[in-house]
């Protein structure tokens, strides 16, 4: 038996049209819940459970808690030993739910399936994000040749049409902490790795369920800026993957590029013409295209990860200004045990990053900032101190010892 689990926020009349792609399955072993996630109005007061020719059920939490703690909930109501997950905007194949349960059956403990664009909103912007793997990296799942490998990572994960075996599941859950749809999946996938070969992963291409979102261009690049504002949970979650994830040059770049002209840009090279021009040229001016779109949904990611520091702890802004591996590690990792209470490491890893960047002025502002949350604020005055002199034009040191100066008065 297969649970099939459904986290729903919004879209009320397309998730209908989902559950009659259910009713459709030529496998009938399954029960379908959904996690109402604090919708304004009542999934329950819309939607009947009569109405469908399958066990369905609807929980609901009053206030929107984001997709890793509703499918957290949906796998402990769950009554089956496989939950398959999918998307509240996806429409399921008939074959879709047997494919995962044979699957299950034959020794699988986490399959997953293909996701492709519904034909019905395939555009432009749905073949870039397909074809730069911006959004589903599918080619990472095949073959030089083109076919779909069988045995998988299992930590490639993607939530729209991902099944695995219930106990599994709830031993390691998402991580809470993710409160977008955003990364969760990623690394949920990640500490799955730590199985190795003790979990069978397989990818199942004929478990297929389209994908029926509209996506115009402006919506897909403030969809990269959401994912680049969540980015920084994962590092501090895993330091370790901090350096390939946030790399202070390019944000230094970003944090100087206008918005406004990199989207004209955008929307100017997406709207050239190309009818009636030779082939191999349309394909040479599709990839400069491509390139151009990618450049800006990497811009908006990082403008996300700067949106994301200047929530953060004023400590998180060194990030802005080093150059190396290890001071970005050493950055993350430090707010991270502040954040858990853990001074002391917080303060040891400062005093290493002073140490090893001693002409750094950030890494004076930082040790700074570790320094004013121990209450130590003589020595806190001496950091930031000591950052000026380095860059007298450092306005971060500048507003803190003001701020210091007027404490002691």
């Amino acid at each position: 038996m297969t649970s099939v689990c459904i986290p729903a926020y919004g879209k009320i009349d397309l998730l209908k049209r989902v559950l009659s792609t259910l009713e459709e399955q030529s496998y009938d072993g399954f029960e379908c819940i959904i996690f109402d996630d604090g919708n304004e109005k009542r999934i329950q007061d819309l939607i009947a459970p009569s109405e469908f020719n399958f066990p369905l059920e609807i929980i609901r939490s009053e206030e929107n808690v984001g997709p890793a703690r509703g499918r957290n909930a949906l796998a402990e109501y769950a009554r089956d030993d496989v939950i398959l997950f999918i998307g509240a905007d996806c429409f399921a194949h008939k074959d879709l739910v047997g494919w995962h349960a044979r699957s299950h059956m034959y020794g699988a403990q986490v399959v997953q399936g293909y996701t492709p664009w519904h034909p019905d909103v395939i555009s432009r912007t749905t073949n870039f994000i397909d074809e730069t793997g911006l959004q589903a990296a599918w080619q990472n799942l095949k073959n030089k040749d083109g076919s779909w490998r069988r045995i998988i990572s299992p930590g490639f994960c993607l939530t729209t049409n991902y099944s695995i075996n219930k106990q599994l599941f709830l031993n390691e859950r998402f991580d809470e902490d993710f409160s977008g749809a955003a990364w969760e999946d990623v690394e949920f996938g990640y500490r799955l790795t730590k199985y190795g070969d003790a979990v069978q992963a397989i990818m199942e291409p004929r478990a297929i369920n389209y994908h029926y979102h509209r996506y115009s261009m402006d919506e897909f690049f403030n969809r990269c800026r959401m994912e680049g504002y969540h980015r920084l949970t994962l590092c501090k979650k895993h330091p370790e993957m901090a350096w390939g994830m946030v790399n202070p040059f390019e944000l230094r770049i970003a944090n100087e590029i206008n918005e406004a002209e990199i989207v004209a840009m955008a929307h100017e090279m997406d709207n050239i013409n190309l009818t009636g021009i030779d082939k191999e040229p349309i394909q040479k001016l599709k990839e400069i295209k491509y390139q151009r779109a990618e450049e800006v949904c990497k811009v908006f990611s990082l403008k996300g990860v700067i949106d994301r520091i200047a929530d953060e702890h004023p400590a998180m802004q060194a990030l802005m200004h080093v150059h190396q591996p290890q001071s970005v590690i050493a950055i993350i990792s430090g707010v991270r045990a502040m954040e858990h209470g853990n001074l002391g490491y917080a303060m040891h890893t400062a005093q290493w990053f002073v140490s090893e960047r001693s002409d750094d002025w950030s890494a004076y502002c930082y040790l700074g900032e570790i320094e004013l949350d121990a209450g130590n604020m003589d020595e806190a005055f001496m950091s930031f101190s000591k950052s000026l002199n380095i860059n007298p034009g450092n306005k971060w040191a500048t507003d803190r010892l003001e701020e210091l100066r007027e404490r002691a008065w």
